[in-house]
């Protein structure tokens, strides 16, 4: 907890990666990068190696005081940094949709793509709560997801929700 503000938990990432360093020593060879879901289709978009500090609080390797992966973690634990990718604050542009994604997926190349946010910071902010409030409702992580219906080809957020598939907000509906 004191390096990384956060419990040693076995559904973080860290655990996941010890073992998979220590069962699968071949598949953990051939290892260049650590990505979360939503970062990995950011990759994909924008070609960008990056996730969004609340995400990163989620792995066990984030030092969440000061905002950066954690050092003495990643040495603790024989990690290289450079598995992981930048870390920013959820509105913060991390790259932009490339030509090739956007012949891919129909999007507009050139479309910026923001750091984003953890399902529940994500939901909270779509659910208004980014002005002050005393609590916000909350359901399962993974069954979830309210994104602002504003123009969606202005900004690309990437939840890191994959389970949802729909969203249904105001009437507004999109895949």
């Amino acid at each position: 907890i004191e390096l990384v503000s956060n419990p040693a938990l076995t559904g973080f990432t860290l655990p996941k990666l010890l073992w998979v360093r220590e069962e699968e020593p071949a598949l953990w060879d051939r290892v260049r990068t650590v990505l979360l879901p939503k970062d990995y289709v950011r990759w994909r978009l924008t070609g960008e190696r990056a996730t969004d500090v609340a995400d990163a609080s989620g792995t066990l390797l984030f030092d969440v005081a000061h905002r950066r992966w954690s050092s003495a973690m990643l040495s603790e634990v024989g990690l290289d940094a450079a598995l992981l990718p930048s870390s920013h604050e959820g509105p913060i542009v991390t790259g932009v949709v490339t030509a090739r994604s956007a012949e891919a997926t129909g999007l507009r190349a050139g479309t910026p793509v923001v750091a984003g946010g953890g399902d529940q910071a994500a939901g909270a902010v779509g659910m208004g709560g980014s002005v002050p409030v005393r609590s916000v409702p909350r359901s399962a992580p993974q069954a979830w997801s309210s994104p602002q219906p504003t123009d969606r080809r202005s900004t690309l957020a990437v939840g890191s929700t994959p389970s949802v598939t729909r969203c249904r907000v105001d009437g507004m509906s999109w895949a």
